[in-house]
């Protein structure tokens, strides 16, 4: 997803807005997203700063209950984008770090800084609720549905 900024490159402090509504890849969760995207992008005399949110929601698996749920997610992005020099030679070019991207030319790709921002807030052990009981480690049945009937004496509801 390119933005262009070559008129606001033309002198410091000059800005535009970007705004993107539709669908995301993301190959290392394997996830096709909708997601909701708006920037306001200055030209600072060093670079690009992008300012913005992503809106979206992802399908997880509850690390309790084994079940689907829709994670709503809402990420306040602040990103630093420096332009290159093209007359460098490509083994001498500095590897992007992660905290600055680099582009070259008339447009800037933010795929990139979306995907590690949605991915970056992604719970390392989803839950679909703080009250998620989880499944009988006997039996495997889902106690949010129904208590255990395994005779592990796993219950529904605590007493």
């Amino acid at each position: 997803m390119k933005i262009n900024i070559n008129e606001i490159t033309k002198q410091l402090g000059l800005s535009r807005d970007f705004e993107y509504y539709g669908p995301f890849s993301i190959r290392e969760i394997d996830v096709d997203l909708l997601v909701d995207f708006k920037a306001h992008l200055t030209h600072t005399g060093k670079g690009i700063i992008l300012e913005g949110t992503i809106d979206t929601s992802i399908d997880l698996e509850c690390a309790r209950c084994l079940e689907i749920f829709s994670l709503p997610v809402h990420i306040d992005v602040f990103e630093e984008f420096m332009e290159k020099d093209r007359n460098i030679p490509t083994d001498e070019k500095e590897p992007d770090s992660g905290d600055v991207y680099y582009y070259y030319g008339d447009d800037i790709d933010v795929k990139d800084a979306i995907r590690q921002n949605i991915l970056a807030s992604l719970p390392m052990n989803p839950i679909c609720s703080e009250d998620c009981r989880g499944i009988c480690p006997q039996c495997g049945g889902n106690l949010n549905l129904e208590p255990c009937s395994c005779g592990a004496g796993f219950n529904l509801k605590e007493e």
